[in-house]
């Protein structure tokens, strides 16, 4: 499914619930598909807690520069954060070196 402009609005203007939009949506259709892959913008907004809220498995890739591998820990509590407020069966897949 192909991005679009109105996404840029999603961080700014929210309203209670919205973080289980993407997991409502992709449940419309999950049983035609073996795997569906999301994939989030490179920051902690609002459009990843949504992927995370929608997500069963997660796999964060890192570049294996210093400032990168230090941020992996940032994700790693916004996944225990999402696992613990709106998606019990989060699983961290893997960390991926590129």
């Amino acid at each position: 499914i192909s991005s679009h402009i109105d996404l840029a609005e999603v961080d700014v203007r929210r309203e209670p619930g919205t973080e289980g939009l993407l997991r409502e949506a992709i449940a419309k259709i999950k049983t035609d598909y073996d795997y569906i892959i999301i994939d989030s913008p490179p920051h902690l907004g609002f459009l990843t807690w949504m992927a995370l809220t929608a997500a069963h498995l997660v796999y964060i890739p890192v570049r294996t520069e210093p400032y990168d591998v230090m941020g992996v820990n940032l994700i790693l509590d916004t996944i225990a954060k999402v696992n613990r407020r709106s998606n019990p069966r989060l699983r961290v897949g893997g960390v991926i070196p590129t």
